[in-house]
């Protein structure tokens, strides 16, 4: 079947190593999975290393490959607001830069966002799998982090942070744009919002694979995100969201 014009957005902070070979493969790929109307958004969250240089010298050679700069470290969820403004197409595809999912994977979930507003991949769902899976370290605390998410009384999905997600663009933009969160915070805000606004959220299984080299601190980044989650429910209870 056809596919909708769909803009990928990559969030990239010192990710010189893995954003090049993940830009390299969704190129040589995307044309025959979806056709040629895509565009890849590279937002480059000030990184301190040569990831923007690198990303602009193939968007140099490659039109359809857009790279937006911040000159400070803001945060994930900064970098995907920035990339997501910089979209041009009707559907929005984030995508973590180390290519967590086989380009061919992505195609379920693109066609599943024609008839949702938000699709997210799962890690969790019964026909979830793994290539390379995830150390024990992190899926523990993915599943620690999870249940306080729900403590909060915050209802999201069950992998809310999972690097691989769909959205309809015209209709989550002003969502995005009330969206204050700017770390790891940022995807569990958009969801609940997403859905307290009476918009379509579905979850796809993904298979999986875990790539070394990530920028993530547990301990230091799981603590500075339950902080932002504890200030963002207080906003949401302000807004009577």
């Amino acid at each position: 079947m056809g596919h909708p014009r769909i803009s990928i957005v990559i969030p990239a902070y010192n990710e010189a190593l893995r954003l090049p070979p993940t830009l390299n493969r969704l190129i040589s790929e995307l044309d025959d999975l979806i056709g040629s109307e895509w565009q890849i958004v590279v937002s480059d969250d000030g990184s301190s290393d040569s990831t923007a240089d690198l990303a602009l010298e193939i968007a140099r050679s490659e039109s359809r490959v857009v790279v937006v700069t911040s000159e400070v470290n803001h945060g994930k969820g900064a970098a995907l607001v920035d990339g997501f403004a910089a979209a041009t197409s009707p559907l929005v595809v984030f995508l973590d830069a180390d290519l967590p999912v086989e380009p061919a994977s992505l195609v379920p979930l693109i066609d599943a966002a024609s008839a949702a507003e938000m699709v997210v991949g799962s890690r969790r769902m019964p026909d979830s799998s793994f290539t390379s899976p995830q150390p024990w370290a992190r899926r523990f605390g993915g599943g620690v982090f999870l249940q306080m998410v729900a403590g909060l009384g915050l209802r999201t999905t069950s992998d809310p942070q999972c690097g691989v997600k769909v959205i309809q663009r015209e209709p989550v933009a002003k969502l995005m744009a009330v969206t204050t969160s700017t770390g790891y915070a940022f995807d569990i805000e958009l969801i609940t919002r997403v859905r307290r606004s009476g918009l379509r959220v579905v979850e796809r299984p993904v298979r999986w694979h875990h790539a070394e080299g990530s920028c993530i601190r547990p301990v230091r980044d799981g603590a500075a995100t339950m902080t932002e989650l504890i200030k963002m429910r207080r906003r949401l209870r302000a807004e009577g969201s």
